[in-house]
């Protein structure tokens, strides 16, 4: 069976939870470290928000990261979120088993009081996925991202995901195609983290992902106005100073 790499959106990010949802219409739910009660709790409000919000039914539900047990969470798990979250229709989940044995236990243990939903264990994510939704999709282990501070968190961002970044208001943009990362990086600091010539900077308020762009137009004056796939009659300003080397990059 061939395996495709699909690129999901990032729906949140900490240090014990990261929440990911693909087209094919599944949540990989990803939990991290030494989880307390109150994690648990946290971050499965946090994954019911996102269940309502995007109307999806099917889950991977990831434990390779975590090293310890929480099976004291499992009574509230078992009372309050799972009933919540069969209410609004979710009908399958794929649960990851962690390396640590504590962690496995957890996951036995909660599957032990599950009677309402279709539920399995796997050690890897291909299978998981194989039998959530009828194929395999290939992780983003080899696709290289920059772990970034915005505003109220740290985020991961795959670096093909990026189309650009722009100062605006004494803010940094990092515009994805479906979310708007903010930081108070400068560009400049922003610009250190990406790979060269991958990312180049076209104006004192742009950096753009070369990949992404659609067409470069002549605009009066001597600026450029750059177009990039998937963002229509959006336009960035390329300044005078940056044409002829964006030209020769674009050539190669």
């Amino acid at each position: 069976m061939n395996t495709s790499i699909v690129q999901p959106e990032t729906l949140y990010e900490s240090s014990y939870l990261s929440i990911y949802y693909y087209e094919e219409k599944f949540l990989h739910v990803e939990w991290k470290g030494y989880l307390s009660v109150e994690q648990v709790k946290e971050g499965c409000e946090i994954v019911y928000r996102y269940v309502q919000e995007k109307q999806n039914f099917l889950g991977i539900n990831d434990n390779r990261k975590v090293k310890g047990s929480w099976t004291q969470a499992i009574r509230w798990l078992e009372q309050n979120f799972m009933p919540k979250i069969i209410k609004e229709g979710y009908e399958k989940i794929a649960y990851l088993y962690s390396l640590h044995q504590s962690a496995r236990y957890s996951v036995d243990r909660l599957l032990e009081v599950n009677d309402k939903y279709e539920a399995q264990t796997f050690e890897s994510f291909e299978e998981a996925t194989r039998w959530l939704i009828g194929k395999e999709i290939a992780e983003q282990e080899n696709n290289p991202s920059i772990l970034i501070k915005t505003l109220d968190r740290y985020t991961k961002i795959y670096l093909n995901e990026i189309y650009y970044i722009s100062r605006q208001n004494g803010q940094t943009i990092i515009q994805t195609a479906h979310q708007t990362h903010i930081t108070r990086k400068s560009l400049s600091e922003c610009l250190k983290l990406l790979p060269t010539p991958d990312f180049f900077r076209i104006h004192k308020s742009h950096i753009v992902n070369i990949s992404k762009i659609k067409s470069l137009k002549y605009h009066e004056g001597g600026y450029y106005h750059l177009f990039l796939n998937d963002f229509g009659n959006i336009y960035l300003t390329v300044s005078r100073n940056y044409v002829k080397d964006l030209e020769a990059l674009l050539m190669k």
